[in-house]
C-alpha cells in the first residue's frame, strides 16, 4: 500500500487550515494510500473527531519529534530552522510516496517522493528589515537554511494548492508559481426542519482590532446593525457566534457593551450543533474582514477563502458580505446576494433583502445551497483527487 503523510504541526488550534488538513487525509485514505498525519503533541484522536466531525478509521497519528531542551531559547530564525531540520528528518523517515504540507506560512522541504504543498496565502520571501545588523543576520540565517534544507523550499513540491482563486493570483505574484485551485471542503450546515427567522448571523473569532492584522471587524457589524431601529422595530435580530478565548474575555465585554440598547446578542464557544441550528434559523449572513485595510497593498488582512460564507449559504442564509477576496468569490455568482464596500452600503443591502417577500428570499436561499454545493466534500475530494493523480502519473505513487 502507498504511504501518505499530512503534515498539520498546528492541529490543536482546530481552525479552518487545520480542517483542511484533515479533509486531505480523509481523501487520500479513499484513494487507497496508507495515511499519517503529522502534528505536535496536544490533542487525541478523540479530540480530532470531535472536533472536525470526521473518522480516522485507519489513519496513524504521528507525534513530531520535541525540539532539544533550551531551544526555547535561541532567537526564532534559529529555532526555526532548528525545529524544521528536526521535523524534516523526521518526516523523511516516514517514507511517504505522497507528502502534504498544509501548515500556514511552512518553509518546509517536501519530504515525499511526490510532494504538494498547500497554500492559505502566501507570504512575502523577501522583507526588509532595519538597520544593517538585522538585514545582514537576516540575509545570512535564510542562506543557512537554504544550504543546511536543500535549497529553496518551493523547488521541492510538484504543486501548489490555493485555497481560492484570491489567493491563487497572489501566489503567481509573489512565488512565480502557477498553482491548482482546491477550495477546502464545505459541510451542509443546513438543519432540517429549521424554520427561518428575522435573523442575521455573523460569525467569527472574538479578537481584538489590530492595523494589519486579519479581524473579523464585528464591531463594525454590531455598530451598523445598533442604527438600524426599523429592523430593529419589524423584529429583526442580529447573533454573532465565535470563538473567544479567556485571554479575549475584555474584546468580548467591550462588544457586548456596544450591544446595549439593540437586539443584538453574542455566543462565544458555541458547540458545533448549535452553529448549525443558527445558520438553519437566519435569514441573512453578514461578513466584514478586511474592512478599513487596503486589500491591495495589505492582502493578508482580507479573507482569503472565508468558508463560514459557504457555511452560512448551505444552510440557506443570503450573504451581505463586504466586498474583496474570498467572500466575494464565493457570493458575486449568486443572483440575488449583496456585497458592500461601506458600513452604510451594508445596511442599505441589508433593507433590501429584509423589504422582499417570502417567496423572493426563498428562491434566493436556494440559489445560495446550489452555490454552497459546489465547494462540498465530492467536489473537494474531486478536485484533490485530480492534483493527486497529476503528480503520480509516473506510476511511481499510484495506488
Amino acid at each position: 500500500m502507498p504511504r501518505a503523510v499530512v503534515y498539520m504541526p498546528t492541529l490543536q488550534a482546530g481552525g479552518g487550515a487545520e480542517r483542511y488538513a484533515v479533509s486531505v487525509v480523509t481523501v487520500l485514505r479513499s484513494l487507497g494510500y496508507g495515511c499519517t498525519l503529522s502534528f505536535e503533541d496536544g490533542v487525541s484522536r478523540e479530540w480530532i473527531e470531535k472536533q472536525f466531525g470526521t473518522d480516522l478509521t485507519g489513519v496513524r497519528l504521528d507525534r513530531l519529534t520535541d525540539l532539544p531542551r533550551g531551544a526555547s531559547r535561541l532567537p526564532d530564525a534559529v529555532r526555526s530552522l532548528v525545529r524544521d531540520v528536526l521535523w524534516h528528518r523526521h518526516l523523511r523517515s516516514l517514507r511517504a510516496d505522497i507528502f502534504v504540507n498544509c501548515l500556514f506560512r511552512s518553509e518546509l522541504p517536501g519530504a515525499g517522493r511526490r510532494n504538494i504543498y498547500v497554500c492559505h496565502f502566501p507570504h512575502r520571501l523577501q522583507l526588509s528589515y532595519e538597520g544593517r545588523a538585522r538585514s545582514s543576520y537576516m540575509a545570512m540565517m535564510r542562506t543557512a537554511r537554504c544550504r543546511v534544507l536543500g535549497g529553496d523550499f518551493l523547488d521541492s513540491y510538484d504543486v501548489v494548492c490555493a485555497n481560492s482563486q484570491f489567493t491563487a493570483g497572489h501566489v503567481r505574484r509573489r512565488w512565480g508559481v502557477s498553482p491548482v485551485v482546491v477550495p477546502p471542503a464545505c459541510p451542509d450546515m443546513q438543519v432540517p426542519g429549521v424554520a427561518k427567522e428575522k435573523l442575521i448571523v455573523a460569525v467569527g473569532r472574538i479578537e481584538p482590532v489590530v492595523p494589519g492584522v486579519p479581524n473579523k471587524r464585528l464591531d463594525v457589524l454590531i455598530g451598523a446593525f445598533a442604527q438600524m431601529a426599523d429592523l430593529h422595530g419589524d423584529g429583526w435580530r442580529l447573533v454573532i457566534a465565535g470563538a473567544c478565548s479567556d485571554a479575549n474575555r475584555d474584546v468580548l465585554a467591550g462588544l457586548e457593551e456596544q450591544t446595549e440598547g439593540a437586539p443584538i446578542e453574542i455566543r462565544p464557544n458555541i458547540p458545533y450543533v448549535e452553529l448549525r441550528e443558527l445558520y438553519s434559523a437566519a435569514s441573512i449572513y453578514w461578513h466584514a474582514q478586511g474592512y478599513g485595510e487596503d486589500a491591495t497593498a495589505r492582502p493578508e488582512t482580507q479573507e482569503h477563502f472565508g468558508i463560514t460564507t459557504v457555511e452560512a449559504m448551505s444552510a440557506g442564509c443570503i450573504p451581505v458580505v463586504i466586498d474583496t477576496a474570498g467572500p466575494r468569490e464565493v457570493a458575486e455568482p449568486v443572483q440575488g446576494a449583496a456585497l458592500w464596500q461601506t458600513p452604510d452600503e451594508l445596511c442599505v443591502r441589508t433593507r433590501e433583502i429584509t423589504e422582499l417577500s417570502g417567496p423572493e428570499r426563498q428562491a434566493i436561499a436556494q440559489r445560495c445551497r446550489e452555490r454552497a454545493g459546489e465547494y462540498d466534500e465530492r467536489h473537494f475530494a474531486d478536485r484533490l483527487s485530480r492534483v493527486v493523480a497529476s503528480v503520480t502519473e509516473q506510476g511511481e505513487a499510484t495506488p
